[in-house]
Formats: structure tokens, C-alpha cells, sequence
């Protein structure tokens, strides 16, 4: 009776570990989907206003209920900076392969929407990502 008992137990042990693991690599996948989402949200833009408020506003760029301190966005088209990790390793930060216009928003800290953003065009500038899936998912960092 014990051993039957143990048995039991193990198996059921195991199934929840294996639903558990499944549970997680679902949920990985999604979250690489989510920060690509996101990276796209918040830093590539090729839309006709190209002004920081009206960027941050129309795509809601915020950190919880105030507005976000500093912002870059990427003037191009989302083809164009997904093929920057083409062929990448996972978590690879790297540089992209050619420069692209970009814009840097600055406001105060603390402030609460609607948010009034210092606008300064950076030009053509070669920038970091790193990279999960083949695909930008955390602006790291530029030249200047």
C-alpha cells in the first residue's frame, strides 16, 4: 500500500513539474513577442508627426502614470531595424550595421502626462540593441 502510495505521489509530482515547465517556456515565448512589442512601441517610428509629445502621446511611452524621462526613437521602418539582429545570438547587443535618424526626448523627472519633451535631433547615428529571437528587444545605447 505504501509503495503504491509513493508512486502515485511521484507521478503526480512529475506531471506538475512538466506542466510547470511548459507553463514557463509558454510563457518565455511570449515575453520575447511582449519586448519586441514593446522596443517597437517605444523606439521605432515612421509616422508623419515626428515630434516628441505627439510620438510619446500616440504611443502611450510612459512608465506607470508619469512620463518618461528620456526617450530615443529611430526614424524607419520597423523592417529596416528588425534585420539589425537578423542571424543574431540571443542577447547579443550589437551595433547596427548602418546609421538611421534618430530623435532624443527629454522631460522632467516626476512629470505626469501630457508630457512636454525637449526635442533634439541627433541626425544619422549608428545605436546598440540587444537582441532575443532575432529581433531588437531593449535600445541600449548610441554615438554621439
Amino acid at each position: 500500500m505504501e509503495v503504491h502510495f509513493l508512486v502515485s505521489s511521484m507521478l503526480s509530482a512529475c506531471w506538475m513539474l512538466l506542466l510547470l515547465m511548459l507553463t514557463l517556456l509558454l510563457v518565455s515565448g511570449q515575453t520575447e513577442a511582449a519586448s519586441y512589442a514593446d522596443f517597437k512601441r517605444q523606439h521605432i517610428y515612421d509616422g508623419p508627426n515626428q515630434k516628441c509629445d505627439a510620438m510619446i502621446e500616440e504611443r502611450k511611452v510612459y512608465v506607470g502614470d508619469k512620463c518618461k524621462e528620456k526617450n530615443s526613437f529611430v526614424l524607419a521602418k520597423e523592417s529596416d531595424v528588425e534585420n539589425i539582429c537578423k542571424g543574431q545570438k540571443d542577447r547579443a547587443t550589437i551595433k547596427s550595421p548602418k546609421p538611421f535618424e534618430v530623435i532624443a526626448c527629454k522631460t522632467g523627472k516626476g512629470q505626469k502626462p501630457p508630457c512636454q519633451y525637449e526635442e533634439k535631433r541627433l541626425g544619422k547615428k549608428h545605436f546598440d540593441v540587444s537582441c532575443v529571437g532575432g529581433l531588437p528587444v531593449h535600445y541600449a545605447s548610441i554615438d554621439i
